[in-house]
């Protein structure tokens, strides 16, 4: 039987070839993969290695974009993979973190950064040694004077649309969602399931 230490390297090797994977496919920088580690192995340490490369792939060979966790989450389901009984809620999706978009001006230029922040449910709660509480995020961010808006998931609205996650899609020419126009997106933006990412 493997000892605690043995069971703990499997579980960080399986994590970092998943990582490997992604990095491998979207640029990322030297330390993303070991920056990502901790909140990948708390949120994936349970999951069969098998069936982590396989949600990895199936992300890779479908999304144009690297994998949040909650896209890791439903390529999970997509491969078969049931796992253990959840006690998230709607707002998380059932995953234990919400999506978490911080619109801000950086040099000149507008930035906008999505993350995965910890939800207040209980799910959430396990999640909060390796990522930090959304509402603390949206407040922290909310305060700051470069800021120009802090989007967050809901229980009604748990997925954030295309323009709060990327700022951007009402000038790309793939948008073709009603709610987009050249003026940019309407008072309560909708979803853009028409674009490719």
């Amino acid at each position: 039987m493997n000892s605690n230490r043995e069971r703990r390297l499997e579980m960080r090797r399986k994590i970092y070839n998943a990582l490997n994977l992604i990095a491998g496919n979207w640029r990322r920088s030297d330390d993303w993969i070991e920056r990502s580690l901790p909140l990948w192995e708390s949120t994936f340490g349970s999951v069969p290695a098998e069936y982590l490369n396989r949600a990895v792939r199936q992300h890779i060979n479908t999304g144009s974009k690297a994998p949040t966790i909650v896209d890791i989450h439903g390529a999970l389901e997509l491969v078969g993979w049931k796992g253990e009984e959840r006690a998230g809620c709607s707002a998380c999706v059932e995953t234990g973190f919400r999506e978490v978009a911080w619109h801000r001006i950086e040099n000149s230029r507008s930035v906008v950064d999505t993350y995965a922040c910890a939800c207040d449910c209980p799910l959430g709660s396990k999640m909060l040694s390796s990522s930090r509480l959304w509402s603390e995020s949206v407040a922290d961010w909310s305060g700051r004077p470069n800021t120009t808006a802090v989007y967050h998931a809901t229980n009604d609205r748990p997925h954030l649309s295309a323009f709060e996650r990327r700022g951007d899609c009402w000038s790309s020419k793939q948008c073709r969602s009603p709610a987009h126009n050249e003026q940019g997106p309407s008072e309560s933006p909708e979803p853009c399931d028409d674009l490719p990412f």
